[in-house]
């Protein structure tokens, strides 16, 4: 087990250094295929897209806020046990060195929602259309291909003064 405290926090060797990291590598990449994190994330951005979540998240803001508040305050406040021990001002013993690794994979997936919420208000916030500037469906139909009109249809006469145009 020291040879993964040692991979995480560096080494005085380079090629132990290297050597600790990808033992460290092999393990991680077994664990997180054998665990359902991957899965679960696949399997609700697959629902987040379907409801169009962040297709039109104008439509949804009050989930989304809910989703941000929770996603990261979950994804901070289990994260930060393992951070703290990470930086040695609490201390564990070898065997429980990886203590946190699953509970902070698992809650990685509500930051990571929670972010992804909180990019979607974001994205809500600045959308032209809240903005008042105009989109593709209200410029007039003239403007948008002038060069595939005849030149009368792009340029028609005026109606004479007094008249209305037919």
């Amino acid at each position: 087990m020291d040879a993964m405290k040692q991979a995480s926090h560096g080494s005085a060797s380079p090629l132990g250094g290297v050597q600790a990291r990808l033992m460290s590598w092999m393990f991680i990449l077994s664990q997180q295929l054998m665990m359902p994190t991957i899965h679960v994330a696949i399997i609700l951005g697959w629902i987040a897209a379907r409801n169009r979540l962040l297709d039109e998240p104008w439509d949804r803001l009050p989930l989304l806020r809910r989703m941000a508040v929770l996603g990261i305050g979950i994804g901070w406040l289990v994260a930060a046990p393992s951070a703290i021990a990470h930086w040695d001002a609490i201390h564990l013993p070898d065997g429980l060195f990886w203590a946190f690794m699953g509970l902070s994979s698992l809650t990685g997936i509500a930051g990571g929602i929670g972010y992804v919420s909180a990019f979607a208000l974001l994205a809500a916030r600045l959308d032209p259309r809240r903005l008042g500037a105009p989109t593709a469906g209200t410029a007039p139909h003239s403007v948008a291909q002038p060069s595939t009109q005849s030149p009368a249809a792009a340029n028609p006469p005026s109606a004479p003064t007094g008249q209305s145009p037919a």
